[in-house]
């Protein structure tokens, strides 16, 4: 193992390799891009200007968009899901009025369903992110705990909140 360059943030959440590079989400400080195997990063702006508040926090990818979670601590200030379909070098908004929470901490997909744990429990999307549902729990709680892992098996998949693992396999 070696070091790279230090970067210009906070700790690093997730990688994404990219058909030219590698893509970091970094707690408070955006996405950052290297093309040479990590001697140099660069900072990839995000749509909103999103300050320095902004925790990125997992990527996922359906054919050619790149999706990445993120959250604020800042009331003013958008988290959410942004989308790539250049590479990761812009992003957009992916959620609409639909996804009642901004703050999202991991997304995965099965298919071409999105999936997102967010602070209101699970969220999917089969439009790409145009639209959300929640998605409904036995347990009424469940709405109110941050869903901040998830993860995959064929069409199974697994939530972790701060009380409860929620399984799906539908």
């Amino acid at each position: 193992w070696l070091p790279t360059p230090t970067l210009d943030s906070f700790p690093v959440y997730d990688f994404h390799p990219t058909n030219d590079g590698l893509l970091i989400a970094l707690s408070g400080g955006g996405i950052q891009k290297t093309m040479n195997e990590g001697e140099t990063w660069r900072s990839i702006s995000v749509e909103e200007g999103l300050a320095g508040n902004t925790f990125f926090t997992q990527f996922t990818q359906i054919g050619n968009t790149i999706y990445v979670a993120a959250r604020n601590r800042v009331a003013n200030q958008k988290g959410g899901i942004f989308k790539s379909i250049d590479q990761g070098e812009t992003w957009e908004v992916a959620y609409d009025s639909t996804l009642s929470t901004p703050d999202a901490h991991a997304i995965i997909h099965v298919g071409n369903r999105l999936i997102i744990g967010t602070d209101g429990g699970i969220y999917t999307s089969d439009n790409g992110g145009g639209s959300w549902q929640w998605a409904a729990f036995d347990k009424g709680e469940a709405r109110y705990y941050e869903t901040r892992c998830l993860a995959a098996n064929g069409q199974t998949v697994v939530g972790g909140s701060g009380k409860h693992v929620y399984v799906s396999q539908d």
